[in-house]
């Protein structure tokens, strides 16, 4: 189930027209052998514009952290927001690598045999990536009482604990009820 938040009518109007410094937060985690979830918040220098997370069953952490970027790129492409300022931030090191590498490899096939990466999420990565002007990918330290960080990891650990997407909503998460300010 996807509904995020947005800004209001005048607010959307005026992120179409205006060139926005966006802040984007990624986090994905993983508690048991198959229980996973993904989340990202997108931010600009006054309000939260989105937000989303979601159950993912598979085996690998870094896994759950690419698809968050995966969906929040996609996020972004839907909404025609490819041409902003973007730092997307990502807590986690082997995402930053993986998307330096994708972004500027001319061979997808090379990478996912060299490492544990499913060739599928490669693809998409690339196709989207190539999508952005000005997407800057840089990795910060988790846990560190950034607020947008600590976000997506309370919406994260909440879309773990609801397996199924029909019985979760990230709206219900209040930013003023995190444990860091």
């Amino acid at each position: 189930m996807f509904r995020p938040t947005f800004a209001t009518l005048s607010e959307r109007r005026l992120i179409k027209h205006h060139r926005l410094n966006l802040v984007v937060y990624t986090d994905g985690g993983q508690r048991n052998s198959n229980d996973g979830a993904w989340a990202y918040s997108i931010n600009d220098a006054s309000h939260q514009l989105a937000f989303n997370s979601a159950y993912f069953n598979t085996k690998n952490n870094n896994y759950c952290e690419l698809e968050a970027v995966i969906q929040v790129l996609k996020f972004l492409i839907n909404h025609r927001m490819y041409n902003h300022k973007i730092r997307l931030n990502t807590d986690s090191v082997s995402v930053k690598s993986i998307t330096h590498n994708v972004r500027h490899s001319i061979s997808i096939q090379s990478i996912a045999r060299n490492t544990d990466w499913k060739i599928g999420q490669l693809r998409v990565l690339k196709q989207y990536l190539h999508r952005f002007t000005n997407l800057h990918i840089r990795q910060i330290k988790g846990h560190s009482g950034i607020l947008g960080n600590q976000l997506v990891h309370e919406l994260c650990s909440k879309a773990m604990c609801f397996r199924y997407k029909d019985s979760y909503d990230p709206f219900k998460i209040n930013p003023k009820d995190l444990k860091y300010r």
